[in-house]
C-alpha cells in the first residue's frame, strides 16, 4: 500500500494574532479523498473587521502510512497546487517566507538531516555613528523527528 504523503514545503515560521476567537469547521472540499488521519479545517470569519480566509491541517504524525517531507523551489516559485502535482502529495503546507528577488527560502529548510535552505545571514546593526553590532536573525522552525514527534524551536543558522 502506498504511503499517504503530505509535502511540507518548508519549516513553520508563523505568527497569528486575532482580536476574536475564529470559528473553524471541517473543509468538506479539501477532506474529500484524504485518509481519516488527515483533516483540513477552514474559517471565513472576519479578522479585525476585514475579510479573512484561512486553513489548517491536522494530521496524526504517528500514522505509519503517512510520509511527511520537505521541498524547496531551487530558485523557482511554485504554488501549493503545483507542488502537489509534481510530488503526488495529498496535501501541501506552505510554511516559509521566500524572496521575491530570487525565490530563495528565507527560513531554514531541512530534509533527512540535509540543509536545503538557511536562515538569513547575520548583518551589522548600526547603534550609533561609530558603533555597530552583528545581529543574527533567530527564526522559528517546525520539525518532525523519525518517530513522528513534532517540535517548534527558535534557530540560527
Amino acid at each position: 500500500m502506498n504511503k499517504a504523503s503530505i509535502l511540507v514545503i518548508a519549516l513553520f515560521n508563523i505568527a497569528i494574532t486575532a482580536s476574536a476567537q475564529l470559528r473553524w469547521k471541517p473543509s468538506d472540499r479539501h477532506n474529500a479523498g484524504l485518509p481519516s488521519t488527515i483533516r483540513v479545517y477552514e474559517t471565513t470569519d472576519s479578522l479585525d473587521g476585514k475579510a479573512f480566509r484561512a486553513f489548517y491541517l491536522e494530521a496524526d504524525l504517528y500514522d505509519p502510512k503517512l510520509d511527511v517531507y520537505t521541498r524547496v523551489g531551487n530558485g523557482k516559485r511554485y504554488t501549493p497546487s503545483q507542488y502537489a502535482e509534481q510530488e503526488g502529495a495529498l496535501a501541501v503546507v506552505n510554511t516559509t517566507f521566500f524572496s521575491f528577488a530570487d525565490n530563495s527560502n528565507l527560513n531554514i529548510v531541512m530534509h533527512k538531516g540535509k540543509v536545503l535552505a538557511n536562515n538569513p545571514k547575520g548583518h551589522y546593526l548600526k547603534r550609533s555613528a561609530t558603533d555597530s553590532v552583528m545581529v543574527y536573525p533567530t527564526r522559528g522552525a517546525f520539525g518532525i523527528d523519525k518517530r513522528g514527534n513534532a517540535d517548534v524551536a527558535g534557530c540560527i543558522t
